[in-house]
């Protein structure tokens, strides 16, 4: 187990180190830097996301439904999901349970107004990943979604 921790600090304090590019990450760069999938409505949240990751040189994709964003999970499985607690067509704990249940499973980041403790154990239990209080905050976004991509690529992309 110690090894693991001491892998996982030395990705997160490479992730942080310059040189890294700028521009938008495209699906061949996947390898090289996170992408999420965001399931946000139209407002402040998204464009701050969608901001935050334009500016890292991340690949962010935008879906507006759970549907929607299962079916695209399906066919191009995207590593870090962002998932609105308030959006208005479902529940957010069968969402989180849902892309839990895929494979690849994403990392799944609740976005939600009044985070604490007692969600975030929910969350976990449910499959996710961690909770992030909105309106998000650029080193707080940048921080989970870097520790999220890490932890799956080293499960999932294993040289």
């Amino acid at each position: 187990m110690p090894k693991v921790v001491e892998r996982f600090r030395s990705a997160i304090a490479a992730l942080g180190k310059p040189g890294r590019s700028k521009t938008a990450a495209g699906p061949a760069d996947s390898a090289a830097a996170p992408s999420a999938l965001a399931v946000v409505k139209e407002g402040t949240c998204r464009s701050e996301l969608e901001t935050i990751f334009h500016d890292a040189g991340w690949r962010l994709i935008v879906e507006h439904s759970i549907e929607s964003a299962l079916q695209l999970q399906r066919r191009e499985p995207t590593p870090v999901v962002l998932y609105d607690r308030d959006l208005p067509d479902g529940c957010w704990r069968e969402a989180v349970v849902s892309f839990s249940r895929l494979s690849p499973r994403p990392c799944l980041v609740l976005l939600a107004q009044r985070p604490d403790k007692n969600l975030w154990d929910e969350v976990v239990r449910c499959g996710g990943f961690d909770v992030l209080r909105m309106p998000v905050e650029r080193d707080t976004v940048i921080r989970t979604v870097s520790a999220a991509w890490t932890i799956w690529r080293h499960q999932y992309q294993r040289s």
